[in-house]
């Protein structure tokens, strides 16, 4: 069963054991594809595998009635590593993942 928005998200270990690999066709799998294209690679001390888990387990329909909270987590990485954020941008990235998620799972069903 999928959270609403007044849940909390359903968290992963915090070591991420199921790895985003095990969801090829996830949102968070997705996004993470998006940014390492443009050389933003989930480093060892940041929690990007474990929010594009919680993203994973989570779905598409909760990562777009939680992208507030997703824009927040880009956000907060984007500040640790002295990049440039844009709320508007971040949101197209996950509205994107979202997109190349639902296609590829349509796809491969």
């Amino acid at each position: 069963m999928k959270t609403s928005v007044s849940e909390k998200p359903k968290l992963p270990n915090p070591r991420p054991q199921p790895i985003i690999l095990s969801y090829p066709f996830g949102p968070g799998t997705m996004l993470s594809k998006i940014l390492e294209s443009v050389g933003i690679k989930a480093a060892p001390n940041c929690g990007c595998k474990r929010k594009a888990l919680t993203m994973n387990i989570n779905g598409n329909e909760w990562c777009q009635q939680n992208i507030e909270t997703i824009i927040d987590w880009l956000a907060e990485e984007a500040k640790k590593r002295n990049l440039p954020f844009i709320r508007t941008a971040g949101a197209l990235l996950i509205r994107r993942a979202i997109s190349m998620s639902k296609k590829a799972i349509k796809n491969n069903s």
